[in-house]
């Protein structure tokens, strides 16, 4: 009767050290996660800030003559810059970057297309997550 108590005893002090196996693997993925999305959050504000600076940052050197500083060129250059961050922000989708930029989808879809920008490019897929 001792050797039967003993071995239940037993099974279940095996069957809490797997749940808390489980458990701790689980917290540690949990943990590893949240250390993972904040590092592409601190990449993707140090990316937005370089492309910032190189975008709009002042020239090295002044402008000698009006045909150097062309107003289309730097609207071009703003427009896309703002476009690659909404993209960066909702992980390349058309239609969530469309409403943070406050713009038609269709819109959008024609900007990246005269732009040359791939919208697939800011998509981020993680092994073993579905969207």
């Amino acid at each position: 009767m001792k050797r039967k108590k003993r071995e239940i005893h037993m099974s279940r002090n095996a069957t809490l050290s797997d749940e808390l196996d489980g458990h701790d693997l689980r917290e540690r993925l949990s943990n590893l996660r949240e250390l993972v999305d904040d590092l592409r959050k601190r990449a993707e504000d140090v990316t937005c800030t370089l492309e910032g600076v190189g975008l709009f940052g002042l020239p090295v050197t002044a402008p000698t003559a009006a045909s150097e500083l062309d107003f289309y060129s730097e609207v071009r250059r703003f427009e896309i810059f703002l476009i690659r961050n909404a993209l960066r922000q909702t992980k390349g989708s058309q239609v969530k970057a469309a409403r943070l930029l406050n713009m038609h989808e269709t819109t959008l879809n024609s900007k990246l297309k005269n732009l040359n920008i791939d919208h697939r490019e800011y998509s981020i897929i993680v092994e073993g997550q579905t969207n």
